[in-house]
């Protein structure tokens, strides 16, 4: 009777360059990749819509209303993008929402605000809190 051994060898990527866009190294390595379907774009683009609608409704020209501005523009061109870079996303609702505690007497319909950052927050599995 014959003993069979395996060798653990090199389990890693062997190559001088790799494109991927996900890529799971090692023994039992496992990822996943989240594609976002027509309808969450939708969703996406809608929600960051009601928030620049929303913040470009405030009053003054301060810096910080124009920050607050400005990373409403900037979300609605992130989440239009075929590839949602989620880190920068994340980083402007997280701006939005500090923004918003300081203008939330001033913001008309604050439900929706924090309804459409929810939603995108949710699309994107964004914690916020």
């Amino acid at each position: 009777m014959s003993k069979t051994t395996q060798s653990a060898g090199n389990e890693g990527i062997q190559a001088s360059s790799v494109t991927a866009e996900v890529l799971a190294v090692g023994h039992k390595a496992q990822t996943t990749k989240n594609v976002l379907s027509g309808s969450d774009q939708e969703r996406l683009k809608a929600a960051a819509e009601r928030i620049d609608r929303l913040l470009s409704a405030l009053p003054g020209d301060d810096d910080t209303s124009r920050e607050m501005r400005s990373s409403a523009d900037e979300l609605k061109t992130r989440v239009a993008e075929p590839k949602a870079h989620k880190d920068r996303i994340a980083e402007l609702l997280h701006g939005i929402t500090g923004y918003a505690k300081t203008f939330g007497t001033v913001i008309g319909d604050v439900s929706t605000l924090k309804e459409s950052i929810s939603t995108i927050a949710k699309v994107l599995s964004i914690p916020l809190f």
